[in-house]
């Protein structure tokens, strides 16, 4: 059976410093985001708390403080990694 579960990052590439991660879950759960470099550094860990399932969006800020390049943000449910997207950041 194939996962209802998804992540985006819009816009991608992000040239400000706020982008829109959209996102679904297919099971109630604690959730969270791990944003890492691409060497697999947590760079930031966003705690979205106890979420049903469904779809929702979360405003990402800050990304100003991130130098240019590729990242990867991964999305996280009860400890278990659901599914991860590449993005990037230019300036």
């Amino acid at each position: 059976m194939k996962s209802k579960a998804g992540l985006m990052v819009a816009p991608n590439p992000v040239s400000g410093s706020n982008a829109s991660v959209h996102y679904t879950l297919e099971n109630d759960g604690v959730a969270d985001f791990k944003v890492m470099n691409i060497d697999g550094h947590i760079l930031q860990t966003i705690q979205l708390g106890n979420k049903n399932t469904g779809a929702f969006t979360y405003n990402l800020g800050g990304l100003d403080k991130f130098p240019a390049a590729n990242y990867i943000i991964v999305l996280e449910q009860d400890g278990q990694t659901i599914t991860r997207y590449r993005f990037t950041i230019i300036k």
